[in-house]
């Protein structure tokens, strides 16, 4: 049977779960009905009234997901575009053939000077902080604020934990293992930092203070989703990066 409203169109059927909750309540009812002596027993509690609920599935990302996350990071952090390492390439082959450089950048589409600028481009090592922080906080499940307290004695290499200070334990320390992929991030980025000390930030800022937790992530978020709006929708797939 089918349920109409004035104008004729079907009604929007209730969802399994608000139908649920409504038994809920009524069950609280009855209950009270029951201990008052009003019902012998009450009918509510009948096992089959619930219905089956579909959980929705949580904002996660995929394995493949994460790594196209980190290498967008990476790309982002790099001096020099991929585009731009592209164009070098193409305009160092065409040199390599005899083709005056006038000729190169009528192809590429560029003044002269630019041309021989591609050319003078060549990809190199950097470690990103966008890529280790967001490993970080994906591989090891930190909040932002946690994150941004660790510092450079808080990472055991030689035990492969992190040990995050003001948990919620009897220590006041939560330990996180450490992936291998997450150990060598971590590693990479510690052996690029300039003569930290232990009580130095693990992840400082470009002048060595220590991160702030809403502007230090938050604009790497910024950066690879296309602006603030979307960003939110990336921390709230990396289920990790917590207030």
């Amino acid at each position: 049977m089918t349920l109409t409203d004035g104008s004729g169109r079907s009604k929007r059927p209730l969802a399994n779960s608000t139908i649920n909750a409504t038994v809920e309540l009524l069950i609280g009812v009855l209950d009270e009905a029951a201990r008052r002596k009003l019902l012998l027993v009450n009918p509510a509690r009948e096992k089959g009234l619930r219905l089956k609920e579909q959980r929705p599935r949580g904002n996660v990302l995929e394995i493949d997901e994460l790594e196209d996350l980190l290498a967008a990071a990476a790309e982002i952090d790099q001096k020099v575009t991929a585009k731009v390492l592209e164009r070098g390439a193409t305009a160092r082959a065409l040199r390599d053939t005899g083709v005056v450089w006038k000729e190169i950048a009528r192809r590429l589409g560029v003044a002269e000077a630019t041309a021989i600028y591609y050319t003078q481009q060549h990809a190199r090592r950097r470690i990103s902080a966008r890529r280790t922080i967001i490993a970080c906080l994906a591989g090891a499940g930190l909040r932002n604020t946690e994150l941004c307290r660790t510092d450079i004695r808080d990472v055991d290499f030689a035990h492969g934990t992190i040990n995050v200070p003001g948990a919620k334990t009897e220590a006041g320390v939560r330990k996180v293992d450490l992936s291998p992929m997450l150990r060598d991030e971590l590693l990479a980025w510690r052996a690029s930092l300039d003569a930290p000390t232990p009580e130095s930030p693990f992840f400082p800022t470009r002048a060595g203070s220590r991160r702030a937790r809403t502007t230090s992530t938050r604009a790497s978020y910024d950066r690879l989703s296309g602006g603030p709006t979307n960003a939110g929708r990336c921390e709230n797939y990396l289920h990790c990066p917590r207030g």
